[in-house]
């Protein structure tokens, strides 16, 4: 017992003391003008067509929506309308309107942030 209790004191230690810096890694000059996010080359960009499909949250399909390519959603049941303008998805149903920022992030996810703040990834299902 007496030398779990020492164990358990030199982690307490250790995680309180201040981590060593790495040394700074060389950074590459700076571009001349760096392109909106969304456009660098290879990207895939944000577009009705990329979003047209099924997509949960943050690993979750148990409440998918499914974005349809007239303009419309289903959710859990419920439909809805959704149009895209830049990188905006807004979402109007029965509980309101509300404007999601989107991010593409790879073929499958995109990050989503919400109008309380909160960011999240969603990912085809």
């Amino acid at each position: 017992m007496k030398r779990l209790s020492v164990v358990a004191a030199a982690l307490v230690i250790a995680a309180c003391s201040p981590a060593a810096e790495a040394p700074a890694a060389p950074q590459a000059a700076a571009p001349a003008a760096a392109a909106p996010v969304g456009e660098q080359a290879g990207a895939i960009p944000l577009t009705r067509e990329f979003l047209v499909g099924r997509w949960g949250d943050n690993g979750d399909c148990n409440a998918a929506v499914v974005f349809n390519a007239d303009g419309t959603y289903q959710i859990g049941g419920a439909p809805g309308r959704w149009t895209l303008a830049g990188d905006i998805i807004t979402m109007s149903g029965a509980a309101g309107s509300f404007p999601l920022r989107a991010q593409v992030l790879n073929q499958n996810q995109i990050l989503i942030g919400n109008p309380d703040g909160s960011v999240g990834i969603s990912q085809r299902c």
